[in-house]
């Protein structure tokens, strides 16, 4: 579960990244003036028109068609960025819960934190995909064509995919198929954490074709953008619309006292 953490994290930084490179080159080919990455991306991102960015899945996919429609703002932006950030702090601090249950508490008890917390990791999983499939569908359009989003998308989701469901189907298979349950090993519960290692094996060597068709070493270039740099700009532009919004209240505040 860490390294899927890390994986949505790293993807989505990647995207970050991408977004900032292509709405700079886009903005300087049209000949726009340089007001900031943050306002680049925002500049490039809602030049292809409002769109219901919330109704995408597992969330809102079912909602989509009655959702509004509408640009992006950078709160929004930073929202789907906290999104899939969440996930690596969750599953850290629900590991050492449960380090901590497994060495304290009774089995009883202990059998009951970890269900809660495999539930509250689900969540947050969910949450992450929700969050990476905000900002995937948002870029979709400005980057496929250059950065062939979708085979990335692919590549990093499949094996988060897998990972969110494979305990389920591995834990049925081995109860229903008597052939998977090893003597060897004792217990039921050996014999599906044997065949999920097994198969996360596998994963792995399809994950890495994939990652390696997807992010080719072509695409790495000197210089670029900053992360930290964009993010900052970013929550500039949030704060300037709080201040904005702030000043509007107050005017309308002033006009309406006035006799």
């Amino acid at each position: 579960l860490q390294f899927e953490g890390i994986n949505i994290m790293v993807f989505g930084t990647i995207l970050f990244l991408l977004l900032a490179e292509e709405s700079y080159n886009k903005c300087k080919s049209l000949g726009l003036e340089d007001n900031g990455t943050g306002w680049m991306i925002m500049n490039r991102l809602n030049a292809q028109g409002p769109k219901p960015h919330f109704g995408v899945p597992p969330f809102g996919c079912c909602f989509r068609c009655i959702l509004p429609k509408h640009d992006l703002t950078p709160r929004q932006l930073i929202l789907a960025r906290d999104f899939f950030r969440q996930y690596v702090y969750v599953i850290l601090i629900t590991s050492v819960l449960v380090a901590w249950a497994c060495i304290s508490l009774s089995v009883e008890r202990f059998h009951m934190i970890r269900k809660v917390v495999g539930y509250v990791q689900k969540i947050s999983g969910f949450l992450a995909i929700y969050g990476l499939m905000i900002l995937y569908v948002a870029t979709h359009d400005l980057m496929h064509d250059k950065w062939r989003t979708t085979a990335k998308f692919v590549a990093i989701k499949l094996v988060v995919l897998l990972c969110n469901f494979q305990d389920i189907f591995v834990g049925m298979a081995v109860e229903h198929v008597e052939s998977m349950q090893l003597e060897c090993l004792g217990l039921t519960a050996h014999s599906e954490h044997f065949w999920n290692m097994y198969l996360s094996s596998l994963e792995a060597i399809v994950v890495a074709l994939l990652t390696i068709r997807a992010f080719p070493g072509s695409e790495v270039s000197e210089g670029g953008v900053h992360l930290q740099v964009v993010e900052m700009e970013l929550e500039a532009l949030v704060e300037g619309e709080v201040e904005c919004k702030a000043v509007n209240e107050s005017d309308s505040d002033s006009d309406g006292a006035e006799p």
